[in-house]
């Protein structure tokens, strides 16, 4: 049986507040970037499994504080990027 771990267990882990947390995992759960072991339990607490706290961490770090004391998750830089060249017929 695979352990997993609590948001609280993961911002102790990370040294971090459990807020910041819990946006990491509902902004990873609407991109469906987590794993099948990771879920919602019971509408209220998170089961998170050990090989997603890196992708949590990651998703942590992007997150900016803003003036109003309420944290805002910023918009991946790896975003994908559609060139398209016209030729001209001759």
């Amino acid at each position: 049986m695979t352990k997993r771990f609590s948001v609280d267990d993961v911002a102790l882990m990370l040294q971090t507040n459990h807020e910041l947390v819990r946006k990491a995992l509902e902004r990873l759960s609407d991109e469906k970037r987590l794993s099948a072991e990771t879920f919602l339990f019971a509408s209220t607490s998170w089961r998170i499994a050990p090989n997603d706290v890196t992708m949590i961490q990651d998703t942590i770090k992007m997150i900016k504080p803003s003036g109003t004391g309420c944290s805002d998750i910023q918009q991946s830089a790896s975003r994908r990027r559609i060139v398209r060249k016209n030729v001209d017929p001759t």
